[in-house]
């Protein structure tokens, strides 16, 4: 059997084969990821309209399965009281979740945390909002402020916790690079609430004729989930992206490929109107038998990517 070895001094990267003795060379190899590998690609195929909630579990997962789980913690701000309803958010009591108070007021807000990042809070509306006239804005913790979740890394049928119709409703985000844990504190004694979180504030109302109640909540934490095993330790620095169905001209949707051991992401930008995408620099460091999951937590709205092709560049370290 031959030995096999990599000749660096050619021009270019070539696997030779080495004849042992009394042999004779009989295959040259061209392509040395196959005996040394230091860049594979991941293909991740969708066959449909690509969405945030779209799938059989219409949670948006393109590759791989992610486990909704309960809050770490769910908080109603009402002026300056803020009242503990992690456990109702927890458990399926019909409409023993306050989704605003009965007023609002500029400044009220929910808070929902949890002690790992998530990319989407799914709600199960068991009463509608009536006659909302409010502004809602979403906002995230970077350490030192609340600072705006800006509305182009995110998906909402949630309304921003306002929906106008009954059942379950999910708001999908990309996870901010500068997202810190804070803490909420009930004013209750022993009652404070840490993690990451995502706080939806009102800054203006007008009207709320009847405030939406919610039945239970989950989190989509980027740790619980299961995806594709990584052969090698590296990072996947590109996402190649192609659709049969060209998406909308007016917004751009974001895939986030997501490392479910260490719960870091990075996304991808789709740009509208365009069938054929390469986003370099996603710098998403795997360790060997990690496992990643792909899933869009922004999409175009109205005319998504359809039948689309995903391959993600793995680097090795």
């Amino acid at each position: 059997m031959a030995d096999i070895v990599a000749d660096e001094t050619l021009a270019g990267p070539k696997t030779i084969a080495k004849p042992a003795s009394g042999e004779r060379l009989s295959q040259v190899v061209t392509r040395p990821e196959l005996v040394f590998p230091t860049r594979l690609v991941l293909p991740v195929t969708w066959v449909g309209a690509i969405g945030h909630d779209v799938g059989e579990d219409g949670l948006g997962v393109l590759m791989g399965l992610v486990t909704p789980i309960a809050p770490g913690g769910f908080i109603v701000q009402d002026g300056s009281a803020y009242t503990d309803q992690t456990t109702e958010a927890g458990e399926a009591t019909a409409n023993d979740m306050d989704l605003w108070p009965a007023t609002p007021a500029p400044n009220d807000a929910l808070y929902f945390l949890h002690g790992t990042p998530f990319c989407g809070i799914l709600v199960n509306f068991g009463t509608a909002a009536v006659g909302a006239n409010m502004t809602v804005v979403a906002e995230y913790y970077n350490g030192s402020a609340w600072v705006s979740l800006a509305s182009t890394v995110y998906s909402d049928n949630a309304a921003m916790m306002l929906s106008a119709a009954t059942g379950s409703k999910l708001f999908s985000f990309v996870p901010p690079s500068a997202w810190r844990q804070v803490a909420v504190s009930t004013g209750v004694t022993g009652v404070t609430k840490t993690g990451y979180a995502v706080r939806f504030r009102c800054t203006a109302y007008t009207a709320l004729t009847t405030p939406p109640k919610g039945t239970q909540a989950w989190v989509l934490s980027t740790s619980r989930a299961r995806g594709m095993t990584m052969p090698m330790a590296g990072v996947i620095e590109w996402a190649e992206m192609r659709a049969q169905g060209t998406p909308g001209a007016t917004t751009a949707s974001r895939v986030v490929i997501i490392n479910a051991n260490t719960g870091e992401s990075a996304s991808a930008v789709w740009t509208a109107a365009t069938a054929y995408v390469v986003a370099s620099g996603l710098g998403l460091r795997v360790g060997k038998g990690d496992e990643i999951w792909v899933k869009v937590c922004k999409e175009h709205g109205t005319t998504e990517p359809t039948n689309v092709q995903i391959n993600l560049g793995l680097v090795a370290l």
